[in-house]
């Protein structure tokens, strides 16, 4: 959901419209979808979402200065140009907004104790999505709480069920994917992916 508040600085225009379709399937009178969250990313939004319009700001002022640069240029060739079009003022507070909307429609996984043992272990044993030499207890903590959740629907389920990430880095492995596929979860690293998945 952060990566929403950063639009154009994490996506690109395609993936932006998949996040836009995959909001609004969720947050319509007649939702055709649902987002669930672990317990962790409650916390995980409120201490970087900040950050990602920060993000998107940096991104904005670095286009108009490139838009200016340019501007110079044209008007050697032709002094009656009149410009281009700058990014919108409204574009980070819209998309703060879209993405305040898709976490206010999300159900918050409760964390157990068999979850938290599970992430635990799998920290211990450095299995992914944990990592020599960093704390991926939180990370542990979220893929277990999923596969909880895959365990505990009935078989088949009755609908797609998809986790959706965007860190490669530490859940982008075989093992993580082939786990939850064993439970019933399909895997996806872009919201187009998820889409697809959810067959919307």
């Amino acid at each position: 959901m952060i990566d929403v508040a950063r639009g154009p600085s994490r996506f690109d225009a395609r993936e932006m419209q998949d996040a836009r379709d995959l909001i609004a399937a969720a947050i319509s009178p007649a939702p055709r979808c649902a987002f669930v969250h672990a317990s962790s990313v409650r916390a995980e939004y409120v201490n970087n979402i900040a950050s990602g319009e920060k993000d998107l700001r940096s991104r904005i002022g670095l286009v108009s200065d490139s838009l200016e640069a340019l501007e110079v240029v044209e008007r050697w060739l032709d002094p009656a140009f009149a410009g281009y079009v700058r990014p919108s003022a409204s574009l980070a507070p819209h998309l703060r907004s879209l993405s305040h909307k898709a976490k206010g429609a999300c159900t918050i996984l409760n964390r157990s104790s068999t979850s938290l043992a599970r992430a635990m272990k799998r920290v211990a044993t450095k299995t992914a999505p944990a990592k020599q030499g960093k704390d991926s207890t939180s990370d542990c903590l979220i893929l277990e709480e999923y596969l909880e959740l895959g365990r505990s629907l009935t078989k088949p389920t009755p609908f797609p069920v998809v986790m959706l990430t965007s860190n490669k880095t530490d859940f982008g492995t075989p093992t993580v994917e082939a786990e939850l596929a064993a439970v019933g979860i399909g895997f996806a690293m872009n919201w187009g992916y998820a889409k697809h998945l959810l067959g919307l």
